[in-house]
């Protein structure tokens, strides 16, 4: 009897300080934000859907709780322009358009249209979306429509249909980076301190390791750290760090930015995605 109250008593003092543990998350913030230069020139995006800031975020599908995020995001210099879809009946969906700043405060709805048979998926490409859709149903090759919304005209138009409808025909093909990555993916993140970056216009190879970090390196060794990523975008070069924590802590992306002409890191953000999902992109927006 008394081991079996032992065991309930070590149970609940075990159960107690897992709900007591610190959530690190604030804690690494207070950490990095230091470092932060007040621009919010670069953002993670999560499954097109969920932005995330240095100092905020925006989940699209919350702007408008009945309707759902369809995968179309463009971003501008000065805000970014997203889709969604509601269903409204049986073979019935609206598709809306809209227009935000980057906080998601002034929020105008640029474009409505009803009637699509099937759910429409948006895709980007320049300053157009490409909306993918079905007169009939999903199965049916034939009934297949692509349409195109300029945000720059706010013309919509159809410009494919039947057999010979391809979204691929449209979809934004990614350009060659002028950037090639070296990283050791076969090391533990938590043990991974080097990449290599090289400029195939120019041949110059570059190692980004501890000695870069200089600037940071009281702040990592508190949580330790190790290379998780690297990313271009817009010709702008990001290396993702994983720190470590305990309790509270999701999937941590410390972002810095590798100017390759002066060989230097520069602080951008700190970021938590949820579960490490497979969708998550870095992407430079410029100067705001």
């Amino acid at each position: 009897m008394k081991k079996l109250i032992c065991l309930f008593f070590c149970l609940a003092l075990t159960l107690s300080l897992v709900s007591c543990s610190l959530d690190n998350t604030q804690i690494a913030k207070d950490e990095f934000s230091k470092y932060y230069n007040g621009k919010n020139d670069v953002v993670v995006i999560i499954n097109d859907h969920v932005l995330l800031f240095e100092e905020y975020e925006i989940d699209l599908e919350k702007i408008n709780g009945k309707e759902e995020s369809n995968n179309g995001l463009i971003i501008t210099e000065d805000g970014f322009y997203f889709t969604t879809c509601k269903n409204d009946a049986l073979f019935s969906s609206t598709l809306k358009i809209y227009k935000s700043d980057f906080k998601g405060e002034n929020i105008e709805l640029i474009y409505s249209r009803s009637g699509y048979k099937t759910k429409p998926w948006a895709y980007e490409n320049g300053d157009k979306f490409y909306i993918e859709h079905n007169t009939k149903n999903a199965f049916v090759a034939e009934s297949e429509v692509i349409d195109e919304f300029s945000i720059t005209t706010g013309e919509y138009k159809t410009v494919a249909t039947g057999k010979e409808a391809d979204i691929l025909d449209y979809i934004k093909k990614e350009k060659e980076s002028r950037y090639s990555i070296e990283l050791d993916e076969d090391i533990p993140i938590q043990n991974r301190r080097e990449c290599a970056i090289v400029d195939s216009e120019t041949g110059e190879r570059r190692i980004i390791n501890d000695e870069l970090l200089t600037p940071f390196i009281e702040s990592m060794e508190k949580f330790g750290y190790g290379i998780r990523r690297v990313d271009v975008s817009h010709g702008h070069i990001f290396i993702s760090y994983w720190i470590g924590g305990v309790y509270g802590w999701n999937s941590p992306h410390l972002i810095f930015e590798y100017n390759f002409e002066s060989d230097t890191l520069e602080y951008k953000m700190l970021a938590f995605p949820d579960d490490d999902p497979h969708g998550i992109e870095i992407v430079y927006i410029g100067n705001q």
